[in-house]
């Protein structure tokens, strides 16, 4: 994957999610979604704690594309209905696959590919020597980032009362086993293309 952080492209893409996420919260308090102007400022934040450190971020087109899919599903799911269901609540085939999923699959599967750029210019000797422990490594490192995510959501169910959208224990479980696969199935995408 070719590292891109001093192109024109990147600097776009980087600056209208800058310009989105400013919107997103614009709208958020306007409606009055205060959980999901709570994600919209954590995303603010690492947002402007990456930008200042984006000549020294590595980042393949692969991720600054990803990072742009997953924050574009994250405004789809909580601001589209279909029909009286919130979007990230819907459920495409029933009590199998929900937006939510999706969203958090793909969220690990750019967060793995993230996370490789990230570390792989350190280990990559320890890659070459022992993949298969390499790869192990960056599925539990961002194993360990999704269940960072579902502190994130117990913030916005213990300060904004929004165990409703959050939902059940049963949820949070299915949410990390999703991420733990996202993560699985990126990492053997990586491995295959790197041999």
């Amino acid at each position: 994957m070719a590292s891109v952080p001093h192109t024109k492209f990147t600097r776009s893409i980087i600056i209208g999610l800058g310009i989105y996420l400013f919107i997103s919260a614009v709208i958020s308090f306007a409606n009055k979604k205060y959980e999901f102007l709570y994600y919209t400022v954590i995303m603010i934040i690492i947002y402007l704690f990456s930008f200042k450190r984006l000549d020294r971020m590595p980042l393949s087109h692969t991720s600054v594309i990803g990072i742009s899919i997953v924050i574009l599903m994250n405004l789809l799911g909580g601001f589209v209905f279909i029909g009286t269901t919130r979007l990230y609540d819907y459920w495409f085939i029933f009590g199998l696959l929900r937006y939510d999923h999706l969203m958090h699959f793909t969220s690990s599967i750019v967060a793995t590919s993230i996370v490789f750029d990230l570390i792989h210019p350190l280990l990559k000797e320890f890659r070459q020597r022992t993949p298969i422990l390499f790869y192990l490594t960056l599925v539990l490192l961002v194993a360990g980032l999704g269940a960072l995510n579902e502190v994130v959501e117990l913030g916005a169910v213990v300060f904004f009362d929004a165990s409703q959208n959050v939902g059940t224990y049963l949820n949070n479980a299915v949410d990390l086993v999703v991420n733990f696969l996202g993560a699985i199935c990126a990492s053997i995408y990586l491995a295959v293309r790197r041999k």
